[in-house]
């Protein structure tokens, strides 16, 4: 039997980011359509514990919009959408493990850094900031009295280990440039830090990243949420989520009577995420009603 390389992708509606977790545990298929897949799912664990949703697949580095007629191949990546609730607990069931992050190494300044920043300041998390030039140390310790803020070249291998690098549980490397931040997260890596990640800008070096031995990586692309108005688009869009550069995320309001998702008219590239009613998200099915009011969120391949 094939084993699927599994990718869970949790989108966080509320915070509009996305977490990445690659699964110890592949899942077994047999030749079978996603809707094949879905109904035996049903019938274990997963099915009686958890209300989730297959929302994409990636092949050979194209995106499909899923379809119960959709047949799985052996080293598709995919893509699951489940409620707040029970996220957690759903990625605990494939045998990830969860450790809080208590200690960041930051190397190198960057716009993106910067945003970056202004995330972590609430969070209780140590950041230790590296970077050679006096004014940049200048402005960051003023911006982000929280940061511990180090002169010093993301080479300096001996000032790294002496401020905790081997106990950090992430270095980012963050710089501007995708060259230099790959050479400083393989010479950090060499070092023995736990994990590195680095921010890339172009899309080119993803595949390279995945050999390197780099543990991560950000593409800002991937995860920029834009605001977009109906006056501009002509359409009745709230947000947009982007994705990737050929994938993004839409809200819409739905406004005819009462309807079944499956007799939704939706255009052959797109798929229902999530369903927003009041307070609530919901995660829908092709039974599920759907009721005038409804804020559907939409994939969309581009």
């Amino acid at each position: 039997m094939p084993l699927l390389n599994s990718v869970i992708k949790w989108i966080n509606i509320k915070r509009n980011y996305q977490i990445q977790y690659y699964c110890d545990h592949p899942i077994e298929i047999q030749n079978e359509t996603l809707l094949e897949l879905l109904n035996r799912a049903k019938n274990t664990y997963w099915g009686e514990k958890f209300n989730f949703s297959v929302v994409l697949i990636r092949r050979n580095g194209e995106f499909l919009i899923p379809k119960g007629s959709t047949r799985l191949l052996e080293g598709d990546e995919i893509y699951l959408a489940t409620d707040r609730e029970h996220s957690r607990e759903l990625l605990e069931t494939l045998g990830i493990k969860f450790e809080r992050v208590k200690t960041v190494f930051v190397l190198g300044y960057s716009r993106y850094a910067d945003f970056w920043f202004k995330t972590l300041e609430d969070k209780n998390i140590t950041v230790k900031f590296f970077h050679p030039l006096e004014d940049v140390c200048q402005e960051v310790g003023s911006k982000y009295p929280f940061i511990e803020v180090y002169q010093a070249f993301p080479t300096d291998g001996e000032t790294l280990k002496a401020e905790g690098l081997l106990e950090a549980d992430y270095v980012w490397c963050l710089d501007e440039t995708d060259e230099k931040n790959i050479v400083t997260a393989m010479f950090v890596k060499n070092l023995s830090a736990k994990r590195v990640g680095v921010l890339l800008k172009h899309p080119q070096y993803e595949n390279f990243i995945s050999s390197s031995g780099i543990d991560a990586y950000v593409l800002p692309k991937k995860v920029t949420a834009s605001k977009i108005y109906s006056l501009l688009k002509g359409e009745d869009i709230l947000e947009v989520i982007e994705l990737a550069e050929e994938v993004d995320i839409f809200e819409k309001t739905f406004e005819g009577g009462h309807l079944p998702l499956r007799e939704l008219k939706l255009e052959e590239n797109e798929f229902v995420l999530f369903l927003k009613r009041n307070t609530e998200i919901l995660i829908p099915k092709g039974d599920t009603l759907i009721e005038d009011g409804d804020r559907l969120l939409i994939l969309r391949k581009i």
